[in-house]
């Protein structure tokens, strides 16, 4: 499966795949494993996007000073920060958090209220809590895929995601659960009239310990590609209980001159 895949992207008419693997690392304790990690993904890949909470940017030091060969794009959490998702003091705090000209915002928890219809928010009020983040890329996740009941809640995690697109420089990131689920592709189609720049997928591993057995990354790519057309740019989320032995896994697969060509960010 997977020659079909590199032979596709060697023609014309795509461009070389860039992956991106993607963690969480919320305590010290987490640190070790994550750090075990990347280093599978060394000269595999260009970038690491790794998410965190408030208050624990100093993993980031400890991170790049172990991983010095792949850009750590940081991440952040935002619901802790959030008693409501335009809460003004709220977004000012996370600002505090934002660093480097690519930071990824993970909203998806946070966001959970306004996609049930159980919140409704101010558009004024929200616009003037996302301008107080620093001037940089955003990786916007807005997807709250488990939350999201039909058409209103798609409308809903829409109406937030055009004030997103409208205040900040974003990028949105739609969620990929090998194509189990229709409903997820009209968020992609729904973020793809939004926004300026093409939305990146983000694909999650939770077929603990079976993955690779089927060869599910290579057949989920394919999936992608099948009905986004020349997908280029894919963030691999494996989950922190397998990120070790996903990371060697996983890294494997990828070929470096394909993974390494340009940046997905800049």
């Amino acid at each position: 499966m997977i020659w079909l895949l590199l032979l596709c992207l060697q023609t014309v008419e795509c461009e070389p795949l860039r992956v991106t693997p993607c963690i969480e690392c919320n305590w010290s304790s987490q640190l070790n494993s994550t750090i075990e990690g990347l280093l599978s993904w060394q000269y595999k890949v260009k970038e690491a996007i790794v998410i965190t909470m408030p208050g624990k940017s100093d993993i980031f030091i400890d991170i790049r000073n172990q991983v010095p060969h792949i850009k750590i794009i940081p991440g952040l959490k935002t619901m802790t920060l959030l008693d409501r998702f335009d809460s003004i003091e709220g977004w000012g705090k996370i600002a505090q958090e934002v660093q480097g000209d690519v930071f990824y915002l993970d909203n998806e928890v946070a966001l959970r209220k306004v996609v049930m219809g159980e919140e409704t928010i101010n558009p004024d009020t929200l616009r003037i809590a996302l301008a107080q983040l620093p001037v940089a890329t955003y990786l916007w996740h807005p997807s709250s895929y488990w939350f999201i009941n039909g058409a209103a809640g798609v409308q809903n995690l829409m109406e937030v995601c055009a004030i997103a697109e409208e205040v900040l420089s974003v990028k949105f990131i739609d969620q990929e659960f090998c194509g189990r689920d229709i409903l997820k592709r009209n968020i992609q189609a729904s973020l793809e009239v939004i926004a300026d720049q093409p939305t990146i997928t983000k694909m999650y591993f939770y077929n603990r310990r079976a993955w690779w057995l089927y060869d599910e990354f290579d057949l989920a790519l394919s999936r992608v590609k099948n009905y986004r057309g020349c997908t280029t740019e894919v963030i691999i989320y494996p989950g922190a209980a397998d990120w070790i032995e996903a990371s060697k896994v996983l890294s494997n697969k990828l070929n470096p001159p394909c993974s390494l060509i340009g940046s997905m960010y800049e």
